[in-house]
């Protein structure tokens, strides 16, 4: 999911967030991040030959990402993503009279194509609707609406996932709003519910801020720093990201 929602980060982010972004056929926009996830609980077991243990599992998912995306219209874009990824389960026994620890590396590797489509581009909302498939194999589809406000835009996201290899979806549903600190810098307030179709549970909740620093107004690069927070069946995960992104051409 995280690295899913790579590929929507490269649609066009204007340097004016309270501007629409308005990109010529031929352009072209590129965006490579950095994410660091990490994961852990503590619990207990029993082995039946050592007896009982306490049990702590840390995870460490570290995950690199890069996208392009090409303007075939001021209202048709394609984009690509691929994201290698390395994930370390660090494991830890704590019985009576000794400790057992346990280190697991599992590379990983996500790549994605994508079409955005604006259907109103004139419009109060400027929606859009969006779709990907994705390798592990995965197809999403995604719509989304805006409504500029000075001096703050608001966004609502929906999105549909289907898992093509077990059968499994999902559904989400996400608010954003940015704020325009300056010329320089802007800030934006994200969060997102995300569950499982048809199955009983607590949904996964997730909230975010992006803080962006333009480099380069002419070519519109900025280095965005992002710290999220999810909480999925009642424990909470902190998320860090660095993500450079601009226009090439």
């Amino acid at each position: 999911m995280v690295v899913s929602l790579a590929l929507a980060q490269t649609q066009a982010q204007p340097i004016d967030l309270l501007q629409r972004p308005e990109d010529d056929a031929g352009t072209l926009r590129f965006s490579i991040g950095l994410k660091y996830d990490p994961r852990g609980f503590h619990g207990f077991g029993s082995d039946p030959v050592k007896g009982p243990f306490g049990l702590t599992v840390v995870g460490h998912n570290m995950v690199v990402s890069a996208s392009l995306e090409y303007a075939y219209t001021p209202q048709v874009s394609a984009s690509v993503l691929v994201s290698p990824g390395l994930r370390l389960t660090q494991t830890e026994r704590a019985f009576v009279d000794r400790t057992e620890r346990e280190d697991l590396w599992e590379p990983r590797s996500l790549a994605a194509l994508g079409a955005s489509f604006r259907l109103d581009p004139g419009g109060t909302f400027d929606p859009r609707v969006s779709l990907a498939l994705e390798y592990p194999w995965l197809l999403r589809l995604s719509a989304a609406v805006s409504l500029l406000r000075d001096p703050v835009v608001l966004r609502a996201t929906a999105g549909f996932s289907d898992a093509l290899d077990s059968g499994s979806s999902r559904f989400s549903l996400g608010l954003s709003a940015g704020f325009v600190a300056n010329d320089l810098i802007s800030f934006s307030l994200g969060s997102s519910l995300d569950w499982v179709v048809g199955a009983l549970g607590l949904p996964n909740v997730s909230l975010s801020l992006r803080t962006s620093y333009t480099l380069d107004p002419q070519t519109e690069r900025q280095l965005a720093a992002r710290t999220s927070v999810s909480f999925a069946g009642g424990e909470g995960q902190v998320g860090l990201g660095l993500e450079w992104s601009g226009r090439l051409w």
